[in-house]
């Protein structure tokens, strides 16, 4: 289903402001993509007439979620925004992490388990048939579900840190923020195994 454009009523005018830090918009997650940023389908405001579609890729939302989002880019296929505000949380969860709402590492988070499998699934027969070219018949014939792990934390065999620097400017190991050169302290990561 599409979901049509709603100008938030934050879009007054301000001569200090660029047009496009201006347009909000109130948008429905349809979907993931696959460095996992929500998909909104939009029918674009410029072309009304025409029901001209265009993808638009928000960061920091989910499928299910209604959003408030401020675009950020536009390109001639799809556009890009933020997430101002969740209005509407749809089927999330809160992150079991502590550092799920400020790190990177781990968009997904906020989907319940078998929701995120899905969206992998997902994910993965989009690329396979989009850019692999591979008929969506043989995909139905042997692609099957994605099993669930036993374990849904203290899984991962590999991660990477970075240095940056606190508030304070002190040096800290952490990971960066999606889509950030930004560092975050994350010491009671949860993805990692336990040291013992």
């Amino acid at each position: 289903s599409q979901m049509r454009l709603f100008p938030s009523p934050r879009t007054q005018k301000d001569a200090s402001e660029s047009p496009l830090s201006l347009m909000e918009y109130i948008v429905h997650i349809q979907g993931l993509s696959h460095d996992g940023q929500g998909i909104a389908r939009l029918t674009d405001p410029g072309h009304p007439q025409q029901e001209r579609e265009i993808v638009c890729f928000v960061q920091h939302a989910l499928p299910t979620q209604i959003v408030r989002a401020k675009v950020t880019a536009k390109r001639r296929s799809f556009w890009q925004a933020e997430t101002v505000e969740i209005l509407d949380a749809g089927q999330t969860v809160s992150p079991f992490c502590p550092h799920g709402q400020t790190c990177g590492g781990c968009p997904l988070q906020a989907l319940p388990y078998p929701e995120q499998l899905f969206a992998k699934q997902t994910i993965l027969a989009s690329a396979l048939t989009r850019i692999g070219h591979l008929p969506q018949t043989l995909l139905d014939e042997r692609m099957h579900t994605i099993l669930p792990s036993p374990k849904t934390e203290h899984y991962r065999n590999k991660m990477e840190f970075a240095f940056g620097k606190d508030a304070k400017g002190a040096c800290i190991l952490g990971q960066r923020m999606a889509k950030s050169a930004r560092v975050v302290s994350t010491p009671h990561c949860l993805l990692m195994p336990a040291l013992s």
